[in-house]
């Protein structure tokens, strides 16, 4: 049973009124979570070496004994050597690097000095490596030496897209924030539980990739305490979240980091919902993803946004609550805590405005920032390239279709050929080009599912309400919809931290996927107890049926039916009956393997079933619907 968001949100702000009013309890409950965290590891360290102490303790006793006693002992020390060793080596994990590119001692001096000034102002710890990566973001983290334990190396991580939308002195907020979840002092606690449960969620990786051994020894553990953590942590890392919010405030004072905070949100939000949709469009005529990706971006974080732009993102943020597993918390809280929520109410485009290429900080590279910027959009093409290539080839399949693809438009219905005439378009010209070819072929053909679910994604992206009526209509008629609509709205309703409205969502996806497994179960068998009916295929579909079976000589005939199913009725399922040669040793295993050929090669939803003597009441039912076969092998 998949416990609903509200439940979970009520566990949280349980946990948030626990830190609030009772830190202590709160505290011992989370440093009992810890140490037991430890405490495996150890325990795991401790037995392995323990063994070895108690075999060698036998030594004696094993050196005045015959010859075969000290055979066994010997092997029993050699085995416990073997598992001490292998369980040392389990811990012997290496951390990965964080990603980006690193910035060396002598490059982007301003940048540094600006970290330095930053980093004394606020006392907090030495910063060892800078990386520059290609998302919207900054963090911190640390790597210990020695995977779990060790010195730690600090690690300042800061998108280029970050450095394009704020100013320096934004910068310096941003900064002294992520500087916040390292300094000690008075949150010394929360700043440990924060590195603490950083360290084990990136452990996760390499045990999750490493040997058998490590993941049987440690990777299930790690997995299961590292959720079981984050999960308990979340609460006291939200207002580890407000406290580096108010140390970047009494660095640079509440306006500036609140002015931050909208800068950064609304840059987030017009890539995300405009700048990004739109390149990718551009893999429908262009084979490779642009060269100069962040110059364009600089460019267009420049321009005036659209009012209706600045309208839906202020509209979201008011209403949108922190996320249910979201360590940051909402726009609207976190401006709310420094004072400043008025400048959301407000008028935010003051407040958030464009970038200006005049005053951001791209110039705090310095010379290395042509250098940066190269392997920067060079990295972002190494990642996009992938999926670029999917959605070109895509276009380039429906472009180049082969004729048995074209010619099966001819028996489908005018909305089908007016949507193969207009979904390129829609799917790869300009995204408001697109929303208004959608509108116009939905009047013309309201309840089209493929359209209303291309519609509805495409608003849904834009935070349009009006999207999930359109994806109700495209999963009213057409139930391959319905798993992907129901995803995109709980994502979209988490998001925005909706709960009420993501739990009914939440719900009918579990039935759905409880529905999809019964309908796979009901579509793999047939039996005598079933409802048959003609298969109704055209001679075209039973051709390539037919060559599908001359491939198997052991086939004497074929017999189709459609099969009447209670799940997904929108989409038929079809049995196959073959009758095989008369063989004299008869072998059931030959029989098992062809019905699983058969099943992996036909391009229908299909039960397959090999006629004999223990389905003659099934033989005579499938027979009574089709008389004759659809496949007969030469004599």
């Amino acid at each position: 049973m998949v416990s609903s968001d509200e439940k979970v949100r009520a566990r949280l702000d349980f946990l948030e009124w626990e830190v609030r009013n009772r830190p202590g309890r709160h505290a011992l409950r989370l440093l009992g979570l810890v140490l037991l965290g430890y405490l495996y590891p150890l325990l795991l360290m401790v037995g392995s070496f323990g063994s070895v102490v108690a075999v060698l303790s036998l030594a004696p006793l094993a050196v005045s004994s015959d010859a075969r006693v000290v055979i066994l002992y010997l092997v029993a020390l050699f085995a416990s050597l073997v598992l001490a060793a292998a369980i040392l080596r389990t811990f012997w994990v290496s951390i990965p690097v964080p990603e980006g590119q690193a910035l060396a001692e002598n490059e982007a001096r301003p940048l540094r000095s600006l970290v330095d000034e930053v980093r004394r102002s606020v006392d907090g710890p030495p910063i060892h490596r800078i990386h520059i990566v290609v998302q919207l973001n900054a963090s911190v983290a640390q790597r210990p030496r020695f995977g779990i334990w060790g010195p730690r190396t600090n690690y300042l991580i800061i998108g280029l897209p970050m450095l394009i939308a704020v100013t320096p002195e934004q910068l310096r907020a941003v900064v002294a924030h992520e500087l916040g979840h390292l300094r000690g002092g008075g949150g010394t606690f929360r700043s440990w539980l924060y590195r603490v449960n950083q360290t084990w969620e990136t452990l996760a990786g390499p045990f999750a990739a490493g040997s058998t051994l490590r993941r049987v020894v440690m990777g299930w553990f790690v997995r299961l305490f590292g959720n079981h953590l984050a999960t308990s942590t979340l609460a006291i890392r939200r207002l580890h979240e407000y406290a580096a919010d108010r140390m970047s405030a009494e660095l640079v004072g509440p306006l500036t980091t609140a002015r931050a905070l909208l800068r950064i949100d609304f840059a987030g939000h017009r890539l995300g919902k405009r700048f990004w949709p739109t390149v990718i469009r551009e893999a429908g005529q262009n084979p490779l993803p642009p060269a100069d990706v962040f110059g364009r971006m600089a460019q267009f974080l420049a321009s005036t946004p659209e009012p209706e732009v600045v309208r839906c993102w202020q509209q979201r943020e008011q209403r949108c609550r922190t996320p249910v597993t979201a360590e940051h918390p909402s726009l609207a809280d976190r401006l709310e805590a420094l004072g400043c929520r008025a400048m959301l109410d407000g008028h935010p485009i003051n407040a958030a405005g464009g970038a200006n290429p005049e005053t951001d900080s791209v110039g705090l590279l310095g010379d290395c920032r042509n250098r940066v910027w190269s392997i920067a959009n060079a990295s972002w093409k190494a990642l996009a390239m992938e999926r670029w290539r999917f959605e070109h080839a895509t276009v380039k399949y429906m472009l180049e279709k082969p004729d048995d693809a074209a010619n099966s438009l001819a028996g489908t219905s005018e909305a089908d050929r007016q949507w193969e005439a207009i979904q390129i378009q829609a799917r790869y010209g300009p995204l408001d080009e697109a929303i208004e070819l959608l509108g116009v072929f939905l009047s013309r053909f309201p309840e089209h599912a493929a359209a209303n679910f291309t519609l509805g994604q495409m608003l849904l992206e834009q935070d349009d309400e009006d999207a999930a009526a359109y994806l109700e209509t495209a999963m009213r008629g057409d139930s391959d919809w319905v798993g992907p609509a129901l995803h995109m709205l709980l994502d979209y309703y988490r998001e925005a931290g909706r709960d009420a409205e993501a739990d009914p969502i939440q719900k009918r996806l579990a039935e759905h996927e409880r529905a999809l497994v019964h309908a796979r179960t009901e579509r793999l068998k047939a039996s005598r107890r079933d409802r048959f009916m003609p298969h109704g295929l055209d001679a075209r579909d039973l051709e390539k049926l037919r060559r599908i079976l001359y491939r198997y000589p052991q086939i004497k005939a074929a017999y189709l039916v459609r099969k009447e199913v209670r799940t997904f009725t929108d989409k038929p399922s079809y049995v196959l009956a073959v009758q095989c040669r008369v063989r004299v040793l008869a072998d059931s295993r030959a029989d098992k393997f062809l019905i699983e050929s058969l099943r992996s090669q036909i391009p229908l939803p299909c039960s397959v079933v090999a006629l004999g003597w223990r389905s003659v009441a099934l033989q005579s039912r499938l027979r009574a619907v089709c008389p004759s076969p659809i496949f007969s092998a030469p004599d």
